[in-house]
This record gives C-alpha cells, sequence and structure tokens, in this order.
C-alpha cells in the first residue's frame, strides 16, 4: 500500500522463487522514500 498512497504506479512479476515490482525511473526516487517511510530497508544486491 504504501506506493500506491504515494501515487507509484508498479509492475510486478513472480517467478519461482522471487518476485520483482517494477517502477518507472522517473517515479524511482518516490518509490524508494515511500517505502522507507513505511519501515523497509534496502540493502545493495551485492552485500
Amino acid at each position: 500500500m504504501p506506493l500506491a498512497e504515494a501515487g507509484v504506479g508498479i509492475f510486478a512479476l513472480s517467478t519461482f522463487d522471487t518476485d520483482y515490482v517494477l517502477v518507472k525511473r522517473e517515479r524511482l526516487e518516490a518509490a524508494l522514500e515511500a517505502l522507507s517511510a513505511a519501515g523497509h530497508v534496502r540493502t545493495d544486491p551485492g552485500d
């Protein structure tokens, strides 16, 4: 719900073992801010 409340549209993909949420590049910062405000933690895939 945080992305919907922030007005960020998504494209969701699910595979056997992973789910992906895609957002348009121009809405990326808004999406990251909304998810962070909702308590989600961003990690670098290389970590």
